[in-house]
């Protein structure tokens, strides 16, 4: 409560320096990609999204 997507994952990066991060937000321009890709963020979803569009955010995160 009381904290962005932005906020949480500068939280879990520092507990969880190798965990992949993907952001879903229904408004994007709340999360400027300086400010995720200063914090490590994999990725960003604007809702709605395609089914297609997360699993390739997650493929894109988590490299096979």
């Amino acid at each position: 409560p009381g904290m962005d997507g932005l906020a949480l994952a500068r939280m879990v990066r520092k507990d969880y320096p190798n965990i992949p991060i993907i952001l879903m937000t229904g408004y994007l321009s709340e999360y400027s990609s300086g400010s995720a890709s200063e914090i490590g963020v994999d990725g960003i979803l604007k809702k709605p999204f395609k089914s297609a569009e997360l699993l390739s955010a997650i493929t894109k995160a988590i490299p096979v």
